[in-house]
């Protein structure tokens, strides 16, 4: 996967066909194999003692986060130069991150609120994912996976590290993923499980709209892929927390009253938000209340006099 990955980036230079191509500038990382299935683990600190290692020696590692190869042209052998053969300058090609930093990438070695993660599954505590899902009585972190603190390294010096192993920075909708949106959305039943009319108001209502903002654009192949994630509903029983695909949205004001059948559906707590439709639609597979009812005329006697139904 890793050579995939090198080839590809490689394969438009103007002398990739021409040559042969030989790993130049790479290395990996001794006991990764051992020590990355224990850190991915969650509650027994291992993956906070590297992830700290790894930030209090950047500066060592920093050095070789990029490899090489090198393109050897025709009727050149690197086997009759100067041991050990060393490649020309023009042979050089810049192949992308380097083998350990790769291995890094895909191994859940970030200590998170959630447990380890991998970096790019993981989000940098910032002022605007706790203006998001935060408040004065609820912690972001709670809802997402946040880097924990690391002890004796400052925000500024654990930049380089964060974003070589691609942690996640701004909580935008650009950077906001389906599988977000499942985490937060599990997360809310979780911490809501007892849920209240209260905490629906001051809690659950504003995340959910935020979560429906983050997801402005979000697009899954294969439809609902969040139809089974649980959301909040009214049902007959009171407030419940049930799969998505058996709750029904209100998408016009009114309507669940109207219906008459308020009180003997499963429906979501937020009615007419316009930012819900497509999620809820696309994603969540959450069906319509307009589209599921079909109104008919039940005719009655008669209000009108004969000169009355003359006139009319």
């Amino acid at each position: 996967a890793y050579l995939g990955g090198v080839f590809e980036r490689l394969r438009h230079d103007k002398r990739w066909g021409t040559t042969d191509h030989y790993l130049y500038n790479v290395h990996t990382l001794d006991r990764l194999d051992q020590i990355a299935p224990v850190a991915e683990r969650a509650d027994n600190g291992v993956a906070e003692a590297l992830f700290g290692h790894l930030a209090h020696n950047w500066g060592v590692y920093a050095r070789h986060t990029q490899a090489e190869l090198a393109l050897i042209g025709e009727g050149k052998y690197p086997s009759q130069r100067a041991k050990p053969p060393r490649a020309m300058t023009e042979e050089l090609a810049a192949a992308g991150p380097d083998f350990w930093l790769y291995r890094l990438r895909h191994r859940a070695i970030c200590p998170t609120s959630h447990g380890p993660r991998r970096g790019d599954e993981c989000w940098r505590a910032s002022g605007e994912l706790q203006r998001r899902l935060g408040s004065r009585t609820r912690r972001a972190q709670d809802f997402l996976p946040v880097l924990l603190p690391i002890d004796g390294a400052s925000e500024a010096s654990l930049r380089p590290l964060l974003d070589a192993l691609d942690v996640r920075g701004e909580l935008v909708p650009t950077s906001f993923r389906v599988q977000d949106a499942s985490d937060v959305a599990t997360r809310i039943s979780e911490v809501y499980a007892d849920l209240t009319e209260k905490t629906l108001t001051q809690h659950v209502k504003p995340l959910y709209r935020e979560l429906f903002t983050l997801l402005v654009g979000s697009q899954a192949a294969g439809g609902p892929v969040l139809a089974d994630v649980p959301v909040a509903a009214r049902t007959p029983a009171g407030l419940q927390f049930l799969p998505a695909r058996d709750v029904i949205y209100a998408a016009v004001s009114g309507s669940r009253e109207r219906s008459g059948l308020q009180d003997k559906l499963n429906t979501f707590v937020i009615e007419a938000e316009a930012r819900a439709l497509r999620p809820l639609r696309d994603l969540f597979g959450m069906p319509f209340l307009e589209d599921a009812l079909t109104w008919m005329v039940r005719p009655v006697e008669t209000s009108l006099g004969p000169a009355e139904q003359a006139e009319f």
